[in-house]
Order: C-alpha cells, then structure tokens, then sequence
C-alpha cells in the first residue's frame, strides 16, 4: 500500500513539474516571440521613416545590413567575386530602386562608351550590333559601307562568338563589355570568331580599328521630285549629316519630302530641336518642366524653313526626341504623321558626372509638345494610321516597295495637288 502511495505521489508530482516546465517554456516562448516581433516590427518602423535616398544612404541599420551581406559573400560563395564588380553593382541597385528604366549608373568603360555614342565618333570597325534573346548571343545587323568590316568577311546576320579567342560573357543582355573589346585604338586590330549560317559554321576575320562617325542620316529623290531622308538617332554628328542631305535634294529640286522617324529610339534634344528648325514656325519646338515646376524652353526662329509638302513617318519605336519633333510637326500642322503610334517617351534624363570617371543618368523633367501635351505612356497618334507591311520570309527590303512610304509619297502628291 506504501508502495502505491509513493509511486502515486510521484507521478501526481512529476505531472504538476512538467506543467509548470510547460507553462513556464510557453511563456518564455512567447516573451521571445514578442521581443524579436517587437524589434522587427521597430526595424519596419524605422525603414518607414525614410523619406529620402539620403535617409537610406545615411542609415546604420542599412550599412550594417551592408556589411552583413558583404561577410556572407566572403565566406559563403563558392567562386571568386570580384570587389569592383560589387561596388558597381551597389550603385546600379540605388539607381535601380528608382524604379525608373531610364536611370542607370555608368561605370568608367560605360561611361566612355555612352560618350562615344552620343558624339557619334569612335574608332572601331563599323558594325552595328543587337542582342539576339534566342540566340543568347550578339547579331550583326549593319555593316557600314564606309567602315573596315565591310572590307573583310563580315556580313549582317553574323553571330560574334569570340573575340580575340575569348568568349564575351552577357550579363543581362548588357553588350556593354563586348563593344569595349571591339572598339579600340585607330590602327590596332581585332580578330572576330564569327558563326553564320544555319549550321553555325565557324569564321575568323581579323579587322583594323579606324576612327569613324556614325551614319545617323541618309536620303535620296524619290518618284515625282519627292526626297527622302531617314534619321536613325539624334546624336552629336546628326544636325550636320542632316544638312548635307537636306540640301542636296533642295539643290536637286525637290518639292516635297518624307522624313523617316520610324525604329528613331531619340538622343540629344537640342540636336532635335536645330533640325525641327527647318520646318517650324517661330515659336516653341518643345519646353521641359521639373519636380519644382521650373520650366526650360527650347525655340526656334522660324528663318529659312521648308515652307513645302512635308510628311513625317513614325511607328512604335519612334521614341523621345523623335516625338519632340513629331509632335511639333503635328502640334504647329506643317506636315502630316503617317504610320501607327509613337512608343510614348515623354521624359527626358540628364547625366552627371561623378567626378571620377563614373556618372550617373537620371530622368529629371517632363517635356511638352508646343500644344503642352505629354505623351508620357501614351505616345502620339498618326494623321494617317498604316500599318507596316513585314517582308516575307527571304525577301530583301527595297525603298520602292516600302507600304509605309509609298502611302507616304502618295500623301505627298495630294499635298502638291492642293497648293
């Protein structure tokens, strides 16, 4: 009976321990679970007091987060990073947290590049390139005709595989690293690994780098004394091939013109604005307005202008400065838009040097056409809406058989007619 008394105190006593263990753990529990969702919820409070990238950069909590990460890559990732990679990558991420597809950070070779571009000079072989998603790999789509790789076995449709024995590696689409390899000193040479054909058959070309200027306009006479001319970006050497061309075909007696914007992604407005100048009226050409409501104006003087039958073509890609002139073409009704609409760009970026080497590319304002209309999302609609007819499978582009430009020219002769 002793016996069952004790083992029945026992477990009457091990049960009320393990209770109050129990009850003792789930506190304790709770208390833990209360203390680390009051500090997160105190590092959400804290994050919620950022008002400004500055508040961002200035924070400890971010920079200790920083230094965390940074601890992490060191000893957990399993290839060898490379530190400039990282700090660049830092200052695209802030610029990204834009969220904003038209702000960027340039590094040193990006930053030399883009200038490159903008003044329409560089010293390489004359090719034009484009990332081909399929393909995962970069395309030749043009072949300067003034250029060296139109003097070796280059061709449009080509796949650069290597250069310099070496292949480029693609991140994010970004050809950026692989032109830096193709561009280079006046009188150096590159040596290309090619892959063309449907089976991808493999040709090496060696090719001497000279000194050129992109080809941003061309134009010829057209049936019926009409002239043509195509500007495929606003760049630093446009205003001046535009002229050239602009007056060739007035001293060949043109009395009508078709000026093409269509694929014209944009570039420097003021570039834009001196061509807009020839067919303006005195006035506005396009004005800009910043966060703070400042206004910059861009005119014209309306001397020497066209003053004949004008009819601009434009399409989904036609973006920018591109629809700073086709807006004000269409606001100031000097000519008529024919094609479908505009992509919709009616923001302008500024890029700021950082001072060593680097900058950065930030949209800072708004621009309106004459009319103070933004087309920001919403692009411009044609005066006469046609549709590209695409070219079958194998079928080469020729100008005479161009849809787009024959409704063109055709709008051009009822402009004459009604003079």
């Amino acid at each position: 009976m002793d016996n069952q008394n004790q083992i029945k105190r026992s477990f009457w006593k091990g049960t009320v321990t393990g209770f109050c263990m129990a009850v003792v753990l789930t506190v304790l529990g709770i208390s833990v679970y209360i203390l680390t969702s009051e500090r997160v919820r105190l590092d959400l409070n804290a994050a919620e007091r950022f008002s400004s990238a500055q508040d961002v950069a200035d924070s400890s909590s971010v920079q200790k987060k920083m230094k965390k990460i940074a601890q992490l890559i060191d000893k957990q990732y399993f290839e060898e990073i490379d530190p400039e990679e990282i700090e660049t990558y830092i200052y695209k991420g802030m610029l990204a947290g834009t969220g904003d597809l038209y702000s960027g950070y340039y590094s040193k070779e990006e930053l030399k590049q883009f200038m490159e571009d903008a003044s329409g000079s560089y010293s390489g072989i004359g090719v034009t390139m484009q990332y081909d998603s399929t393909m995962q790999m970069v395309k030749i789509v043009g072949v300067n005709e003034k250029g060296p790789a139109a003097k070796v076995d280059i061709k449009e449709g080509d796949y650069i595989y290597k250069v310099d024995g070496k292949e480029i590696p693609l991140e994010n689409a970004d050809t950026t690293k692989l032109v830096s390899k193709i561009r280079g000193e006046e009188g150096t040479k590159v040596e290309l690994t090619l892959l063309r054909g449907d089976d991808r058959k493999e040709i090496k070309v060696e090719v001497e780098r000279k000194s050129l200027e992109v080809e941003t306009v061309t134009g010829q006479m057209l049936e019926s004394q009409i002239g043509y001319i195509k500007i495929s970006q606003f760049e630093g050497v446009t205003a001046d091939q535009f002229e050239e061309k602009f007056e060739e075909l007035k001293k060949a007696g043109a009395q009508g013109l078709i000026l093409d914007l269509r694929g014209n992604p944009g570039g420097q407005v003021d570039i834009v604005c001196e061509i807009a100048g020839k067919f303006l009226p005195e006035g506005l050409v396009t004005y800009m307005e910043d966060k703070y409501g400042n206004r910059q104006e861009y005119p014209c003087d309306g001397e020497d202008i066209w003053g004949k039958p004008l009819t601009v073509l434009v399409d989904g890609n036609s973006a920018s400065a591109s629809e700073i002139l086709a807006g004000a073409v269409h606001d100031d009704k000097v000519g008529t838009l024919l094609g479908t609409k505009t992509f919709g760009k009616g923001i302008v970026q500024q890029t700021i040097n950082l001072g060593d080497g680097t900058a950065v590319k930030i949209t800072f304002a708004k621009y309106y056409t004459p009319n103070g209309e933004n087309i920001h999302g919403k692009g411009i609609e044609p005066d006469i809406e046609v549709a590209y007819e695409e070219l079958k499978d194998g079928e080469e582009y020729q100008i005479e058989k161009d849809n787009q430009i024959l409704a063109a020219i055709a709008n051009i002769k009822e402009q004459m007619e009604s003079r």
